[in-house]
């Protein structure tokens, strides 16, 4: 197990119960793992797991926004509406529904997030439905590499 990317999370979901109370009270619920094989981050509703070598290369404000993002994924049940879509488009969708309210609520993402201002205020499956068909240009499930929802 990596301490530093372990002592990094437990820093930002402390950081969250001073900042964010909303975000913390379902940050905490959720069980963290240490995943080497995951891009960035993933959820599902029940487990927070992380790449170590990912989360080391994050600030620690940029690791309360993607906590933050999870969180956002899990109160909007993104992991249960899926049905039968393709993952990675759904993902792609739920991000974009995602990132531009963390954004107002001024948290810090990574640079790389999928953000469409043409999408805000829409939900994972309007935007899913305007989505391009061939979304995933062979990215696997994490398109914006700020984490998945499974």
């Amino acid at each position: 197990m990596d301490k530093d990317a372990q002592t990094k999370i437990t820093k930002a979901r402390a950081g969250l119960v001073l900042d964010s109370p909303f975000f913390a009270s379902i940050a905490l619920r959720l069980k963290v793992q240490e995943d080497p094989t995951a891009p960035s981050m993933w959820t599902d509703g029940k487990t927070l797991a992380y790449n170590p070598a990912w989360i080391k290369g994050l600030t620690l404000d940029e690791v309360k926004g993607v906590l933050c993002h999870e969180v956002m994924h899990i109160a909007l049940l993104h992991n249960l509406r899926r049905d039968q879509r393709d993952p990675a488009k759904w993902n792609m969708a739920a991000d974009h529904a995602v990132n531009p309210i963390l954004l107002d609520a001024n948290m810090t993402l990574p640079k790389c997030v999928l953000i469409g201002r043409e999408y805000e205020g829409m939900s994972a499956e309007e935007i899913y439905n305007r989505l391009p068909q061939d979304t995933d240009g062979g990215q696997g499930n994490d398109p914006g590499n700020c984490g998945e929802v499974r």
